[in-house]
């Protein structure tokens, strides 16, 4: 059973839910309140609609609807300039020369780099100089690297002293928690939580 379903039975338990568990991994429940069933696959849940879930897997798109509203680091994406040619028209660096040359006008050192939608800190690089920029954007257009992407993004780098996870249901607050990392390691991961 993932964590996401874990917690989700701890929760149904904790308000008197009714729930079953479908599948013997215990990663397929349907959860019943108010004579509805909502279905909980793996780590998809119920709860929003495909283009909002969309948007929160996509971290330019995410930065771009949200910085109005959220204080969040400086973000800009970045095209693989060796795409499909069906994307070449939003093209608008010609190679990874290029890219360094537009991140190094928009950010200070050091910036992070990343790949666009992904998680648990796979393929995120903290650059110190250009190198370090054209080396993880070659990472992450790599299409031979399963931790592909066809978007690169650079990130302001922030200094975090806590970090914490927000929990919204149509639109109200139920829950905020601070990510741990007691006993973490640094092993290259700049996530902390995958220390």
């Amino acid at each position: 059973m993932n964590q996401n379903i874990s917690m989700l039975i701890k929760a149904c338990n904790h308000l008197g839910y009714e729930y079953e568990i479908l599948h013997e991994s215990g990663n397929l429940v349907v959860v019943k309140n108010q004579g509805k069933s909502h279905v909980f696959v793996n780590w998809a849940v119920p709860l929003n609609s495909s283009s909002i879930t969309n948007l929160c897997r996509d971290k330019e798109y995410f930065y771009q609807y949200f910085k109005s509203y959220i204080n969040m680091p400086k973000t800009k994406g970045y095209l693989n300039p060796n795409c499909n040619e069906l994307y070449s028209s939003y093209v608008k660096n010609s190679n990874v020369e290029e890219i360094a040359n537009n991140i190094e006008q928009n950010f200070e050192y050091p910036v992070v780099l990343k790949k666009n939608k992904g998680s648990k800190g796979r393929n995120v690089f903290k650059c110190n100089h250009r190198s370090q920029i054209i080396n993880s954007l070659d990472k992450i257009y790599d299409l031979s690297n399963y931790k592909y992407d066809y978007i690169a993004i650079s990130q302001e780098y922030i200094h975090i002293q806590k970090e914490f996870r927000a929990l919204f249901l149509e639109g109200d607050l139920h829950c905020v928690y601070e990510k741990s990392i007691t006993g973490a390691k640094f092993v290259g991961n700049l996530s902390r939580l995958h220390w």
